[in-house]
């Protein structure tokens, strides 16, 4: 049961069963999980939808709901597994399913009338659009990607969808639900749960063939919203989503403990933030530039891809102790058995747990090591062993009112009540007492004995005169009366929130007719199309900067050489001042004289106002189901997904020829990593980012209201035979 002092839920990832158990104890309103397969963290230590039950019990014993991942793309010859597997949940009493396949969302909803689907944020909604797509095939929450803007939070809300917002932990570079960098160079889908991380790689920034930068380009700084609670209380958020299903358990419980204290309104943010360092971040935290429109730069940290903890000291001298050596460390934090410690000097890192350590005084300790730091290293905490065993050691309680009647002659009585839930329940009948009587105090020290339970008594009444009853027989009573309330706190749960389980007997889907007797081809300037010979093309521009003009002058050439329609590529990302922009672009228009691909769900709300909308490249079609979705959802034509080296081209679907964008980047790496600024921008197109083992990869704008960037895969002009392709031809 969420606590009435809070208006927003807490929700805490939950990667194996010691984790849920930290969740729990600390005070999470929910957890979500993933099963056997079929969610974004493959790696974690996933549970079973065979034995789920007992785990969903646990929970919502203490009033926590249980979200299931789902949050994968899944193929054809996979789809009667996933389905199996979240109908066990679904019956097992899963609160809530949070699922990125937009074929498995339609499904499900079709198949299960009354299961909770959440979008996960794999799913791509940043704006008021897109969410209102999904709320027509019948989705409640969003759990909006990371970058959506404060602004585009409030419209998602007013559309009427409970909206779910990341506040604590890792980012990744890419816009939700479109990096194919692991896929495409590893055949690791990060939309399988494969993530190779090949963004936490170092990468050199090249322009002319000349480097001007290199380290860690794409590694982002973890993410913090803390200091922003009120605003997106303001805005109408919902829950306050904590990222890490792969980290440590004390990680999760600050991170829970920080939330909680943030969302009081009195919070002290420096320590907060010193806490949160501590058990995991890349440096300084992201503190919500994406909620603004226009990024001013501090997303990035080309220094650091992994745990940098605080800095708490330098390395003071360096001494040979027989085969290794003797550290002193100025610290202004106390340094224990068991930390862990970094020394970082000209940009080398080494890592160090604490074994013995010695304190001198004054701010000065000595530890030993076979690394050979320099004198001057900078020291950083890395695991704070002291706190950290202080955050696990908390174990949470259910506290119950208690009354009992022993009085002789009649059954033994003991009534709890807890949260609002009462249970009564009867044992033997009290005698009256032949010798000594039982005391009020010998009945309540035995119905309090809950140590081993969920549990405590906070206040007992006993009733009872000159009465005797066997210990055993209370020891059955108070074991009789605890069963009953977990069962009945379970039970009111279920009740509460847990709609009944109902199974759709007769489901009739229809297939979507969509043609591929054609080619699309997309291009984003004149000479492209100048080189295209096909009868039957059908064009499709991608602008660098999406103006009015730009896209009238393209029209024209299209209609002259091709006598057909433009079609206008709607971007993967879209906030609320870009949304104007194409507005102001499609309204010039009449519906039979321009068409649309989308590039994400938000642009099938064309479809409603009569608009020919293709599903593009960043749709993630991994299934018939999704088609036929789509179909339902208006569109005329959709695109295979990118990934056919791992789902095939779907059937019925165009499939991709050309150079991929394996990442988009909302991101500006000119700001980042040149020194540009917006009002003096030196975007160049020749800007080249270069993975260590020679992968390159070229960087193309999107300027709508903000400026967007795709990260693309060099390959050799598309070369194609026959139909039903969407030839990517831009540069």
């Amino acid at each position: 049961m969420l606590d009435m002092k809070r208006d927003m839920e807490i929700l805490a990832p939950v990667g194996n069963r010691e984790m849920l158990e930290v969740a729990i104890a600390n005070g999470a309103d929910a957890v979500y999980f993933g099963l056997e397969n079929f969610n974004a963290r493959a790696k974690a230590e996933s549970f079973d939808s065979h034995n789920i039950r007992s785990v969903i019990d646990r929970c919502h014993l203490f009033g926590v709901k249980v979200y299931v991942t789902v949050n994968t793309l899944v193929s054809d010859s996979e789809f009667d597994d996933v389905v199996a597997m979240v109908e066990r949940a679904h019956a097992a009493k899963a609160d809530a399913f949070i699922v990125q396949d937009l074929g498995l969302m339609f499904y499900l909803k079709k198949a299960f009338p009354n299961i909770v689907i959440h979008a996960s944020t794999q799913a791509g909604i940043c704006n008021e659009y897109g969410a209102r797509v999904l709320k027509k095939i019948g989705v409640t929450r969003v759990v909006v990607s990371r970058e959506t803007t404060l602004e585009d939070i409030k419209r998602i809300k007013a559309a009427g969808l409970e909206v779910e917002v990341f506040v604590q932990g890792a980012l990744c570079v890419c816009f939700s639900g479109s990096c194919y960098v692991s896929s495409l160079l590893k055949n690791k889908s990060g939309n399988r749960g494969e993530c190779l991380q090949l963004c936490r790689l170092p990468y050199k920034l090249v322009q002319n063939g000349k480097i001007q930068k290199q380290g860690y380009l794409l590694s982002t700084r973890d993410l913090s919203l803390l200091s922003r609670i009120d605003e997106l209380r303001g805005a109408g958020v919902d829950s306050l989503k904590i990222e890490g299903r792969l980290r440590r358990p004390a990680y999760l419980a600050q991170a829970i403990k920080s939330v909680k204290n943030a969302i009081s309104n009195e919070p002290d943010l420096k320590e907060q933030d010193f806490a949160l360092k501590k058990v995991f971040s890349r440096g300084d935290f992201n503190k919500g530039i994406y909620l603004k429109t226009k990024t001013d730069g501090g997303i990035m940290n080309s220094d650091v891809n992994n745990h940098l903890g605080v800095k708490i000291g330098k390395v003071q001298d360096v001494r040979a102790f027989k085969d290794i050596f003797e550290i002193k460390i100025s610290s202004s934090h106390k340094i224990c058995k068991n930390d862990g410690i970094k020394f970082i000097s000209a940009g080398k890192e080494q890592s160090l747990g604490v074994g013995s350590v010695k304190e001198l005084g004054n701010d000065l300790y000595v530890v030993h090591t076979k690394a050979k730091p320099q004198v001057g290293a900078d020291v950083y905490l890395t695991v704070d062993s002291q706190s950290e065993n202080l955050l696990l050691q908390k174990v949470r309680k259910l506290k119950v009112l208690a009354n009992v009647n022993v009085v002789a002659g009649k059954p033994i009585e003991l009534e709890l009540e807890c949260n609002g839930i009462t249970v009564q329940v009867r044992g033997a009948i009290a005698e009256a007492a032949k010798t000594q009587p039982l005391s009020e105090k010998q009945i309540s020290e035995n119905i309090c004995k809950l140590g081993d339970t969920n549990f405590e008594v906070q206040t007992i009444n006993v009733n009872t005169k000159n009465a005797f009853v066997a210990k055993s027989a209370l020891n059955e009573l108070r074991r009789n009366a605890i069963s009953a309330l977990e069962k009945k706190l379970i039970e009111n749960h279920e009740i509460q929130n847990c709609k009944k389980f109902v199974r759709t007997d007769k489901l009739s889907l229809k297939k979507a007719n969509f043609k591929t007797d054609f080619n699309f081809y997309v291009v984003n300037n004149i000479n492209q199309i100048k080189s295209i010979n096909d009868s039957k093309a059908k064009i499709v521009f991608a602008p660098e900067i999406y103006t009015k003009q730009n896209v009238e002058c393209i029209k024209q050439h299209v209609q002259a050489h091709f006598s057909a329609k433009l079609y206008l590529y709607l971007p993967v990302v879209a906030n609320f001042k870009d949304i104007e922009i194409l507005n102001e672009i499609i309204n010039n228009y009449g519906k039979n004289e321009i068409g649309l691909m989308a590039g994400s769900v938000y642009g099938l709300h064309y479809a409603e106002h009569g608009f020919d909308v293709v599903c593009g490249l960043n749709m993630n079609v991994s299934n018939s189901m999704v088609l036929a979705a789509l179909g339902e959802l208006g569109a005329i034509n959709a695109t295979s997904s990118i990934e056919t080296n791992i789902f095939g081209a779907v059937d019925g679907a165009h499939k991709y020829a050309g150079s991929p964008a394996v990442m988009t980047l909302v991101m500006c790496p000119f700001i980042e990593h040149c020194g540009s600024k917006c009002e003096r921008c030196n975007f160049k197109q020749n800007t080249e980012l270069v993975m260590d083992n020679n992968a390159n990869f070229s960087l193309r704008r999107q300027k709508i209201a903000d400026c967007y960037f795709d990260l693309i895969l060099k390959k050799e002009k598309p070369r194609i035979q026959g139909n039903g392709y969407v030839v990517d031809l831009r540069d």
